[in-house]
């Protein structure tokens, strides 16, 4: 079972979203806000961090840098949303 981290403020699209991952077996962790995301990170790793980059990057841009510089996280996979007017578009990090 993959362990996803799913951050996004948007309550509509957060459960429609995760409902789809946990009919697949996946365990998701939800979050509605930025709070409590890298408390989360201490307890536990997820295989898995999708996360609306607008939210991160308006609100909170060293959270996101704390993401992917954790050490010894380097190839920790992070996933962005980008909401638009079109289709979601992904952004896709890979290694350091």
């Amino acid at each position: 079972m993959v362990r996803i981290f799913f951050i996004e403020d948007n309550e509509g699209l957060r459960e429609a979203a995760t409902g789809y991952l946990k009919l697949d077996d996946h365990e998701v962790v939800e979050f509605g806000r930025l709070q409590g995301v890298l408390e989360a990170l201490r307890v536990r790793e997820p295989d898995l961090i999708i996360l609306d980059v607008m939210l991160l990057l308006l609100i909170h841009p060293s959270l996101y840098m704390m993401l992917i510089a954790s050490p010894g996280k380097a190839r920790r996979p992070i996933r962005s949303l980008v909401r638009r007017s079109t289709p979601i578009a992904t952004t896709t990090r890979s290694g350091p």
